[in-house]
């Protein structure tokens, strides 16, 4: 963070240029990038990077102070950014009876330098569920700051909320309201630097149906369309 204090009589207004951002510093960002600052009082920006390949900075930024002198600003940093694989090929629960559950492993690798944290969104598929051993469990105060407002790191009910419309592939040969009404879990968990991480994954129909879906599963600090590694289809029947 970067406090800004304003020592003058007048009200200081204050921004920094987006396109200096963008070309000296691509993937920074300040939060907030404009405002005004009473005589007196002090305003915290919250500085943040995000890129999708590594990258080094090493360079300066102004904000801007109409009617006053530029604040420059330093910025160093090295963005590392997580090499994984999903070991696992396919999930293919095969055939279900109703009233069973079918369970399968979901490998991921992680052979980068840092932790690589995922997000497997279960929302859409509530027949579907994914449980977290607890050496990949995201600690709570990381946790706290990127969880998602119906997100859950074990199953169980998500909230209340509805989920998002859906243009899976999964299909279903006969509707069930109690099914309709239903909503997935969100899981979120941790892959050390060198390590793999196994999460099982269960599928327990509540009524006769057939899936055939993409793998909800995405990578923080990556766009999904930089993720095409993580892509694994999910097949089911029951």
């Amino acid at each position: 963070t970067i406090t800004l204090i304003n020592q003058g009589e007048a009200v200081a207004a204050f921004n920094v240029d987006p396109e200096e951002l963008k070309i000296k510093c691509p993937g920074l960002s300040f939060a907030p990038d404009k405002g005004l600052v009473a005589p007196g009082q002090s305003v915290q920006l919250v500085v943040a990077v995000r890129s999708e390949r590594a990258n080094r900075l090493d360079t300066h930024i102004y904000i801007n102070v109409r009617g006053g002198k530029s604040v420059k600003v330093a910025v160093r940093a090295d963005i590392i950014v997580p090499e994984v694989e999903v070991v696992t090929e396919e999930i293919n629960f095969g055939s279900t009876y109703l009233g069973a559950s079918t369970s399968r492993q979901l490998v991921l690798e992680n052979k980068g330098a840092v932790p690589a944290i995922f997000t497997l969104d279960l929302r859409k598929y509530p027949e579907f569920h994914a449980v977290v051993p607890d050496d990949l469990e995201v600690d709570e105060e990381l946790g706290d700051k990127l969880t998602a407002p119906h997100a859950q790191k074990h199953h169980g009910n998500g909230g209340n909320a509805r989920p998002p419309s859906s243009s899976s592939h999964s299909k279903r040969t006969r509707s069930d309201e109690k099914l309709e009404d239903a909503e997935g879990t969100v899981a979120r968990f941790k892959v050390n630097p060198g390590l793999r991480g196994t999460v099982d994954l269960t599928f327990s129909p509540v009524g006769l149906s057939s899936h055939v879906f993409e793998l909800p599963l995405s990578l923080l600090g990556l766009p999904s369309s930089a993720s095409r590694s993580l892509r694994r289809v999910v097949v089911a029947e029951s």
